[in-house]
């Protein structure tokens, strides 16, 4: 079921400054496009990691942050409190919402902070000052986990139960559509369609305006995020860790795309041009694996030793992979260790020498940003974020 309404009326005589786009920040959104393709146009260090800087807050965190295109640092935690900090890591401003369970957040074009509450509500915040919040639907008791997904227009699809909502940058609710089921994993935009992917593995589309349909179904539940790949499929690392699912979205069809030859999948798939990144575990070691979009390994790294109660867990609690368009790497693993590696098979792996996050009851990391050049940035569960830089290969020491 859906329903449209027309865009905002604007009246010449009432100045109205609306800004159109996408926010061009490092990391403006959960995997850090639209498609949550997860691969950053900015270069990760790869060698003599060190800690740039580091943050407490007196809050927790589930989410990563997000960076504006300055430089500044957005952090958004638990309660739904946001936090502005400079590129060096001071606090600028601070507003204090309360509440339980947040949905991920994303940056507009304006530079509007939006996420979704338990309660059913959408939240905008714009230089730390809310600007809306605008009821969605009621009686939502359960931590949204679909990430709202912006539009170049200037505003924002969000979900809160089982409906799709379209927003403008200030709030006004210009469409919505139903589904079957509540989605469950970060909203989509692709080829003029809004993607939903519900707990089930049942995937749907909604062309804005229009009607939302079912187009297929995953095997099963899906980790963390899908991603879409250069040939138009969608790709995602059901809950099991035993293989990477590919659906099909003009047949509906779902197929297994790879499965280990050992061990099993963690966390979300990247993608980059022709190719699929992901972590899995095996034999207590956290490994970083390439593979062709046909299924064909093409590298595989140790990462990190793990304790032993990890390395057989399914857990869509690890962070990352953060990748680079030249293939490197940032990890993090669930007991707070945090490196990079090189795009060369076998070319290096490089971590910091102490954990950079303490272990919290669901892991240590909250997730990854990429910041500027050779930097990126750690979200803590505890409220720390702090900033890792280093050394690309043609640096000098």
């Amino acid at each position: 079921m859906a329903s449209f309404a027309t865009a905002e009326v604007v009246s010449p005589l009432k100045p109205t400054t609306v800004v159109v786009g996408t926010s061009r920040g490092p990391m403006t959104m959960s995997k850090l496009d639209p498609e949550r393709r997860g691969v950053t146009s900015f270069s990760l260090p790869h060698t003599a990691l060190k800690v740039v800087f580091r943050k407490p807050l007196a809050t927790a965190f589930d989410q990563p942050v997000l960076v504006k295109e300055n430089g500044e640092i957005v952090a958004v935690s638990s309660r739904g409190d946001v936090y502005t900090l400079t590129p060096d890591g001071e606090e600028k401003a601070r507003l204090i919402r309360g509440g339980i369970g947040v949905s991920p957040a994303a940056l507009l074009a304006d530079g509007t902070v939006v996420f979704v509450t338990s309660r059913g509500e959408a939240v905008g915040v714009r230089n730390n000052v809310p600007t809306f919040e605008v009821r969605l639907v009621s009686g939502a008791t359960t931590t949204p986990r679909a990430a709202p997904v912006p539009l170049v227009d200037g505003g924002v699809v969000v979900a809160a139960g089982n409906d799709l909502v379209l927003l403008d940058s200030r709030g006004k609710i210009n469409a919505r559509t139903t589904l079957a089921e509540p989605a469950s994993l970060p909203l989509l935009f692709s080829n003029g369609e809004v993607i939903a992917v519900g707990s089930s593995g049942a995937v749907f589309s909604w062309t804005l305006g229009g009607e939302s349909r079912r187009i297929g179904a995953f095997s099963g539940s899906v980790q963390g995020s899908v991603a879409k790949t250069a040939t138009g499929h969608f790709v995602g690392v059901l809950t099991t860790g035993s293989h990477i699912a590919a659906l099909d979205p003009v047949s509906g069809s779902s197929l297994a795309r790879v499965v280990p030859d050992k061990g099993i999948f963690v966390g979300h798939v990247s993608t980059y041009r022709d190719r699929l990144f992901v972590l899995s575990t095996s034999s207590n070691a956290l490994f970083g694996v390439s593979y062709a979009s046909t299924g064909e390994e093409l590298s595989r790294t140790r990462f990190a030793t793990l304790p032993a109660t990890d390395g057989g867990a399914v857990s869509s609690l690890y962070p990352g992979p953060l990748v680079d368009q030249g293939g490197a790497w940032a990890f993090a693993t669930q007991d707070g260790t945090v490196g990079t590696a090189s795009a060369e098979p076998g070319g290096g792996v490089d971590t910091v020498g102490e954990k950079v996050c303490p272990v919290e009851l669901r892991g240590a990391v909250a997730g990854l940003s990429p910041s500027t050049e050779r930097t990126f940035l750690v979200t803590c569960r505890n409220g720390t974020i702090v900033k890792i830089g280093g050394l690309s290969r043609v640096d000098p020491e």
